[in-house]
């Protein structure tokens, strides 16, 4: 297992985690954004 470290502020809406083993940028968005986006399929939960 690796060590897999992020902290997150919620009152700036950021999230900062090491993924150096892996480059790449994200865009975190809400469910509904996804979905309109065509990013996920609608899910209701458990």
């Amino acid at each position: 297992m690796g060590n897999n470290v992020a902290s997150v502020d919620p009152q700036h809406n950021v999230m900062v985690a090491n993924a150096s083993y892996i480059p790449f940028t994200m865009q975190i968005m809400g469910s509904q954004e996804a979905i309109d986006k065509g990013l996920m399929k609608p899910w209701a939960g458990w």
